[in-house]
């Protein structure tokens, strides 16, 4: 399961930073060569975000990209290794399932608003223009979310199914509880 979907994280991770790395030489060679004002300052903001973009990226790499190579990679010769690289393959696969559900975390997308309106208020009380600098906001919210929402999600559904496959039951859970509606209450099981 480790490599379901390898090739998509691969694209997926190079394919952002790389996209970020492009911004970030266009939007400062852009910024050297514009005549000033809200222009450069617009070019500088953007130059400065896709870097940061970079940096992030580059500082927590995607490790679904990678498949199970890391665990390839262990000896595997006897019964304790082939348990060291289950116990890795089972590490892997939860830290896959957290850096996907890293795209329902409230806080990346506060920040990628954040980070976008902090640059279009230098762009616009800075430099006077308003509208240069909220489009510019705009974009990078537009192109920060697709980044976000575009990350692979079906990790944490990996882990789920590994669950209901190896521990020891039959994989079918029965939960239920009490659910306040406008009449009073309702009963909910889930199976």
């Amino acid at each position: 399961r480790l490599d379901t979907g390898r090739d998509y994280a691969w694209y997926w991770w190079n394919g952002w930073t790389t996209f970020y790395a492009l911004g970030a030489v266009i939007e400062g060679t852009r910024a050297g060569l514009a005549d000033g004002g809200s222009a450069r300052a617009d070019d500088v903001v953007s130059a400065v975000k896709a870097t940061g973009g970079v940096i992030n990226l580059l500082r927590k790499p995607l490790a679904a990209k990678n498949g199970a190579d890391a665990v390839r990679g262990l000896p595997h010769s006897t019964p304790e290794d082939r348990r060291r690289q289950l116990v890795a393959a089972e590490d892997q696969l939860r830290a896959n399932a957290h850096d996907a559900d890293g795209r329902y975390s409230w806080l990346r997308h506060v920040l990628n608003v954040g980070v976008n309106a902090g640059g279009a208020v230098i762009v616009w009380q800075g430099f006077g223009d308003r509208t240069r600098a909220w489009r510019s906001a705009g974009i990078g919210i537009a192109v920060g979310e697709a980044m976000i929402w575009s990350q692979p999600w079906w990790p944490g559904q990996e882990v789920e199914d590994y669950r209901r496959r190896f521990d020891g039951d039959s994989g079918q859970r029965i939960s239920w509880h009490l659910t306040p509606t406008i009449a009073g209450a309702a009963l909910q099981v889930n199976f």
